[in-house]
């Protein structure tokens, strides 16, 4: 994609700007309830895999070396601790996979074998790189060229392999019980949903404080806003209030009503006399 050119550290980019599209779920979707215990972790690909209830990843082993073949010492037991520098990161994956790479604390660059540059813009804990595609593996063999311009860290499970086929099996699923229709207002979302056996609806926005279903707060989906569904039910609805604008509301009015009953009913207080002023009487 083509780089930001708000940001100072991009390079010059005239790569012509494309949109793709793909299939992707309803903005609501009727799943079924999580099982006992299930939470998120810290692979981000598990936990999309968690969110679509089907597993669409493998993720590999993994061997980093640096520049002139030497191992990479470990920052913890998650993670490699990289110094300024450039490394090899080899792994395999099944044929065909696209290939992705999460390192939110790399400041750097990524190339899957000749393919394109990718850059990373990550330095924990203030900023986070978001993961992202390298490229396609023909025979499975995954070999990427880092350049890391800081000092940072490397996941050691940070190459994701992406089948394309199982993820399109696991949207069409949740295609097949989702939302028929969705309107989106200003302060909230109704979902008409197929008539079904029942269980979750989830809406895909973050569970943050203000919003409500049904006139009651809304349940969390694994951190997406949710609400049950009884068998039969055919729609949803959940709005959002910023937390806060019920009491500034009742605040404001309470201050305008007294202006309004203060205003007209008083008088108005003279002006306080300066020093030097003085009273004088008609003659």
């Amino acid at each position: 994609m083509p780089r930001d050119p708000h940001q100072g550290w991009t390079r010059p980019d005239d790569r012509p700007t494309a949109v793709t599209r793909q299939e992707v779920p309803p903005l609501v979707t009727v799943r079924p309830a999580l099982p006992d215990g299930l939470r998120l972790g810290r692979s981000p690909y598990r936990n999309q895999e968690k969110l679509l209830g089907a597993a669409v990843y493998t993720v590999p082993a993994t061997r980093l070396r640096t520049g002139a073949g030497a191992a990479v010492p470990d920052q913890d037991r998650f993670d490699h601790r990289l110094a300024p520098g450039r490394y090899t990161l080899t792994a395999r994956c099944p044929a065909g996979s696209e290939v992705f790479l999460w390192a939110p604390d790399l400041f750097g660059t990524a190339r899957l074998g000749a393919g394109e540059l990718v850059d990373f813009r990550g330095e924990l804990p203030g900023r986070r790189a978001a993961m992202a595609g390298l490229g396609r593996t023909g025979d499975g063999q995954v070999t990427v060229s880092l350049r890391a311009a800081r000092a940072g860290t490397l996941p050691h499970e940070t190459v994701g392999c992406l089948d394309g086929q199982r993820l399109s099996a696991a949207v069409e699923r949740l295609r097949s019980t989702g939302a028929v229709s969705v309107d989106v207002g200003d302060s909230g979302v109704r979902a008409e949903l197929p008539a079904g056996p029942g269980g979750t609806a989830v809406l895909a926005a973050p569970r943050i404080a203000g919003w409500s279903c049904g006139g009651r707060p809304a349940d969390s989906y694994l951190g997406l806003v949710a609400t049950p569904v009884a068998a039969g039910q055919t729609s949803v609805e959940c709005s959002f209030r910023p937390p806060g604008l019920r009491a500034g509301l009742f605040a404001a009015v309470a201050g305008a009503i007294g202006l309004i009953v203060l205003g007209p009913g008083r008088p108005m207080l003279s002006r306080p006399r300066r020093r030097g002023d003085t009273k004088t009487s008609s003659a």
